[in-house]
């Protein structure tokens, strides 16, 4: 009985292993803002170097917020900055709560985590770093709109 239970936890390790290691993530890097508070001037910044210009990728956003979050939705100014000094910008919303006010996403204890495909089947046509830039945009009601209850702000670059 000893050898099955060693021979089982083998094999299910040897799946866990092989599974991490098809991941396509080439980036992933998450800002972690002090006592969970996002305020206005507090950009979060991210660079990333691919490895060609011809791959596609899709980036993914992923926002950690506490029960402490006074909205149900977080609006958010993106910026791509290119190699070559050019740039896109965006206004995202992020929707963390339903109609009814309970929050979205994977619980774990007070904390929600939701995930969002910000852009699908992206190239990076020039050979470099890009800088990600990422700004809440709130209209809070407080003097240096800082926002209460996020945890975690994550981007992750996964090849197609």
């Amino acid at each position: 009985m000893r050898n099955n239970s060693l021979r089982n936890f083998v094999i299910a390790l040897c799946v866990c292993a092989c599974a991490a290691c098809s991941s396509n993530v080439v980036f992933e890097s998450t800002i972690t803002p002090p006592n969970a508070v996002w305020s206005k001037e507090d950009i979060a910044v991210f660079t990333f170097t691919p490895r060609d210009t011809l791959t596609q990728y899709d980036i993914i956003l992923s926002i950690r917020n506490t029960n402490d979050y006074a909205y149900s939705n977080l609006f958010v100014f993106s910026e791509i900055r290119f190699p070559n000094r050019q740039f896109t910008r965006d206004t995202i919303e992020f929707v963390l709560a339903d109609a009814q006010g309970e929050w979205t996403g994977k619980r774990w204890f007070s904390s929600h985590t939701n995930t969002f495909n910000f852009k699908q089947g992206v190239r990076f046509p020039y050979e470099g770093e890009y800088t990600f830039l990422l700004e809440q945009a709130m209209r809070c009601t407080n003097k240096d709109c800082a926002l209460s209850g996020i945890e975690k702000i994550t981007v992750q670059i996964v090849e197609r």
